[in-house]
């Protein structure tokens, strides 16, 4: 299975205005970003929402599983400030357990 690829594009930016229902100012930031998908031939652009100053680093991240968890209404959800992981780090992990599985290999066929 492939993970998605994210790519964050952009500073935060900053929507401020007044809630037209209650007549409230809000202010709401949000990041530009590109989601990579196999089963897309095309990236699509979308925002994410920056929640308590959680400014995402530019370029490109990965999903874990850790993103995604049940609500305690019983639904699944997505969260991916919750386990993103720039794809340098992860492409470095999976090296390096690709190398463990390796001598893990060799070492039981050399017993």
């Amino acid at each position: 299975m492939q993970l998605p690829i994210i790519e964050v594009l952009s500073e935060p930016i900053n929507r401020r205005g007044t809630s037209k229902a209650t007549g409230n100012p809000y202010d709401i930031w949000t990041q530009v970003a590109w989601l990579y998908s196999a089963s897309e031939p095309h990236p699509t652009k979308f925002e994410l929402l920056v929640r308590d100053g959680a400014v995402l680093p530019k370029g490109r991240l990965t999903v874990s599983s850790e993103c995604f968890f049940v609500d305690r209404n019983g639904r699944l959800q997505v969260n991916v400030e919750r386990g993103l992981a720039t794809l340098s780090a992860t492409l470095d992990g999976l090296q390096q357990q690709i190398k463990s599985d390796k001598s893990g290999a060799a070492t039981a066929a050399a017993a």
